[in-house]
């Protein structure tokens, strides 16, 4: 009987979560925490070593998620460790194309990237980065994109590697 009433509040708050998120679009079924990062000041010899943690927030996988840093000034965000699971790897390189990091500068705005690409997060998987941090101003950190569709990752013969990547509009930020 308990199993059948917690079951109950799962299909429920999945449903009040969807609705926000596909019918209202008020939240992202990606959460994101923490959603800034304060700047750290240019004087400073220390750097943060911090968590960051990216959450499915549905009962079903999502796919090709995107997670943006963006900060006016140049700032760097080295992955120590994480839980993730190993993923999807290819043949010829052994590499782990499930999770994948982009550093780039926004050219119409100036603002700096850092972009963290997963392939697969798991219904109600949570990833936990452990992550080294030096920034002179605030990090505000967005989801860019999310699929409930799996486009795969191929391979050639050769070992080149195509990862699909198709970043959107990329938000302002204060």
């Amino acid at each position: 009987m308990n199993f059948l009433l917690e079951k109950t509040i799962d299909v429920v708050f999945d449903l009040v979560v969807r609705f926000f998120v596909y019918i209202l679009k008020v939240i992202s079924p990606v959460k994101v925490s923490p959603k800034e990062i304060p700047g750290q000041g240019s004087t400073s010899r220390w750097v943060n070593i911090s968590d960051i943690k990216i959450e499915n927030r549905l009962s079903t996988d999502l796919y090709d998620i995107l997670i943006a840093g963006i900060s006016k000034d140049f700032f760097s965000i080295k992955i120590i460790s994480d839980d993730g699971t190993k993923g999807k790897t290819v043949e010829h390189m052994g590499i782990n194309t499930n999770h994948l990091v982009i550093e780039a500068k926004d050219s119409q705005t100036n603002n700096h990237l850092w972009i963290f690409r997963v392939h697969k997060l798991g219904s109600k998987e949570a990833l936990n980065l452990h992550v080294k941090i030096e920034n002179k101003q605030t990090i505000y950190f967005k989801t860019l994109n999310h699929s409930s569709v799996e486009v795969p990752i191929k391979e050639r013969d050769d070992g080149a590697v195509a990862i699909p990547l198709k970043i959107g509009k990329i938000p302002k930020i204060k």
